[in-house]
């Protein structure tokens, strides 16, 4: 397991293409999101794995698709972090915290720019679905993006008077998921599997396991 996402690791790296790119990031999230801990463990406390990722998130030359799956597999680390490494269990979102909200903050309002772009919706998703759960375990953090929040909710407001029937669900989820984001601080944390079946999952076996409700809101073409 090590080997193989050492591997898709290096390899990115080495891509010239950006199509290449976006392929071998998608094998590697492919790989390590939902059950697989050790992975997980292995991706983030010996690879360097978030700093891996948000140095992607950061690079500005980079395609929407190829940030978008970069996201998607934050997004995992972010929602299973309590699980990850039991002595240290926001790990990961407090790295987060320090080093990718303010370029979560820059995407979100990049893409809260152009609404009519059907494309843009999940990758608006992502971010806020990332920035709620930085802002459960970080909420001082919340004041300093107050003025983006907020008119990122105006102009979908606007566009909910305008935009056509079958896309008022759709928008009127964003405004509700902008409105959690901006009130991290009093939702629960849920915890996405429960602990007594993570050993039985990193095997594979899912037959007894339960699974919380923690989960991205999100359209239904959303994919990577």
């Amino acid at each position: 397991m090590k080997c193989g996402a050492l591997n898709l690791m290096m390899k990115f790296v080495d891509e010239k293409e950006l199509m290449n790119k976006e392929a071998v990031l998608g094998a590697l999230s492919s790989f390590l999101r939902a059950e697989n801990f050790n992975s997980k463990r292995e991706f983030v406390g010996k690879m360097a794995g978030l700093n891996f990722l948000t140095t992607i998130l950061k690079e500005k030359k980079y395609s929407a698709r190829l940030i978008k799956k970069c996201m998607i597999l934050m997004y995992d680390l972010a929602l299973n972090d309590d699980n990850i490494f039991e002595e240290t269990p926001k790990l990961v979102r407090e790295n987060f915290a320090d080093n990718a909200v303010e370029r979560l903050i820059e995407i979100l309002v990049d893409a809260g720019k152009n609404l009519d772009n059907a494309q843009l919706w999940d990758t608006r998703t992502y971010s806020l679905n990332l920035l709620l759960r930085i802002f459960q375990v970080r909420p001082a953090l919340i004041t300093k993006y107050t003025k983006e929040l907020t008119e990122l909710k105006l102009e979908l407001a606007k566009k909910l008077q305008t935009c056509e029937v079958d896309h008022q669900e759709l928008f009127m989820k964003e405004i509700k998921l902008v409105e959690k984001v901006e009130n991290a601080q009093n939702i629960p944390i849920e915890i996405n599997y429960k602990k007594e079946n993570i050993s039985k999952i990193s095997q594979g076996d899912l037959s007894e396991a339960k699974i919380g409700g923690a989960k991205v809101d999100k359209p239904k073409m959303l994919g990577i």
